[in-house]
């Protein structure tokens, strides 16, 4: 299965504009989406658990990263509670 990085238009997009691409997507692809965000917004890094854990998008395979420090991870352990993988900040 190929892969998609959709880091820049997670980055790049309103929330309103990334949820209709991954609409679109849904319909479409038949690739592995990829996605690695940075903790700087952790508004960010919740809003990509809030997409991996909803319904409408359970047809897409999602691998998603954050890249946080130990502190960052430990003070949003929710927030990697849905899968997503935590990528050590040094």
């Amino acid at each position: 299965m190929d892969k998609k990085n959709i880091s820049k238009e997670f980055r790049e997009m309103d929330i309103f504009e990334f949820d209709k691409f991954l609409r679109n997507l849904n319909r479409w692809t038949q690739s592995e989406l990829f996605l690695t965000i940075h903790t700087d917004d952790i508004s960010k890094a919740k809003r990509l658990k809030a997409i991996k854990e909803n319904a409408k998008f359970e047809k897409l395979h999602f691998q998603c990263e954050i890249e946080a420090t130990v502190q960052e991870y430990q003070q949003e352990l929710n927030v990697f509670a849905s899968g997503i993988e935590w990528i050590e900040k040094k």
